[in-house]
């Protein structure tokens, strides 16, 4: 969890420093330095700074996409690599510990909704699947769902489900002008 440290700084010491002039100095990036936070690599950085629950049956690997989204970044692999993730491929596993160090309510909802791959198994929602029957190659998607709410959701990466169960509409892997779709 996200919580302050004691600076060990006496109330009104920013007065005596110069007042406004100290003030000013504070910036956002102190302010995170002084929060502590599940430090995934070491290296010393925020977490991303903006964020907000996963919603429902959001696997990590789609959150961490939409976190990136919320931080305005372009590239969800570029942010990925630079939190020393695979941004080649984005992981299931690796994307469920990094948004599990964010100080996030509905955790559970990741955990029950990010597979856990293994050689033959796929398991999420409680339920085991074939390998082979679950993949994230291709991204796809229902586009009344993201009209809706723009998140993906983790049965979209079952073979099984190539039509959304609530729209009837077919999922799509490409956007208007037929480019894929990336993670």
């Amino acid at each position: 969890s996200l919580r302050r440290r004691s600076s060990g700084r006496a109330e009104g010491s920013n007065a005596s420093k110069g007042g406004e002039q100290e003030a000013r100095r504070f910036t956002f990036l102190e302010a995170i330095r002084d929060m502590e936070y599940a430090d995934l690599h070491g290296r010393g950085e925020p977490p991303l700074p903006n964020w907000d629950a996963p919603r429902l049956d959001e696997p990590a690997h789609g959150y961490f996409v939409r976190l990136a989204g919320l931080n305005d970044q372009i590239s969800a692999s570029a942010i990925a690599n630079s939190f020393g993730l695979n941004g080649a491929m984005l992981q299931p596993a690796e994307c469920l510990r990094f948004a599990l160090s964010l100080p996030v309510a509905e955790k559970k909802r990741l955990l029950l909704s990010t597979p856990t791959v293994r050689k033959a198994t796929v398991t999420m929602f409680g339920q085991t699947f074939r390998r082979r029957d679950w993949s994230i190659q291709r991204r796809y998607f229902c586009p009344a769902c993201l009209g809706e709410d723009a998140y993906h959701r983790a049965y979209w990466d079952l073979a099984m489900f190539r039509r959304c169960p609530f729209h009837d509409q077919s999922l799509r892997c490409v956007d208007l002008s037929g480019h894929r779709v990336p993670w």
